[in-house]
């Protein structure tokens, strides 16, 4: 957790490194916040662009990496682009990052994917419709964007919260043309 606060000080890009069995995959971002138990990552796709929001349990966090030739490619195709990178200010509702994180989601209408008790998967994917009594209550999609049911998931459980990224953007477009009535299946 110290060297995440020094990183969140001074704004630089991390690949982060969660998963052992996958010592090549990492992700990139800038820590936005930190609790006791989670780092709050502002992302950044491979193209160098915005890619949404990861809320990774620091326990999951074995490996960061700063200053290396993948980042600086990344920051070139930021510079490249023109406008830098920007996120968000947390809302002041929730008292832990994951609530604050989800209240966030759910006021900008963004999908957003929970993994629960460290599974690995996704677990619960979809908008969040509201956090109450130490809960978030989804509305869920399938890959094409229709509703596959609602859940109540309890805030204690939840080990990654991911939400508005590239792939979450694209569900976003089907899931509203499902809410309209047109059919992508």
């Amino acid at each position: 957790k110290k060297n995440l606060e020094g990183c969140l000080e001074s704004g630089r890009w991390l690949e982060v490194y969660t998963k052992p069995d996958k010592p090549d995959t990492f992700s990139v971002g800038r820590v936005l916040a930190l609790d006791d138990t989670f780092a709050l990552m502002g992302m950044v796709h491979p193209s160098g662009s915005y890619d949404g929001y990861g809320l990774i349990l620091l326990d999951a966090i074995y490996r960061i990496c700063w200053e290396t030739r993948h980042i600086r490619r990344l920051e070139a195709y930021m510079e490249e682009a023109g406008s830098p990178l920007s996120f968000l200010t947390l809302p002041e509702e929730g008292e832990t990052l994951v609530e604050k994180l989800l209240v966030l989601a759910g006021r900008e209408g963004w999908i957003t994917t929970l993994e629960l008790h460290g599974s690995g998967y996704d677990d619960v994917e979809g908008f969040v419709e509201k956090i109450e009594n130490g809960s978030a209550i989804m509305d869920q999609r399938t890959e094409y964007g229709s509703q596959d049911g609602r859940s109540v998931v309890q805030l204690e459980a939840v080990s990654h919260v991911f939400c508005d990224d590239d792939r979450q953007r694209r569900l976003r477009c089907l899931s509203h043309r499902f809410d309209r009535g047109e059919r992508i299946e």
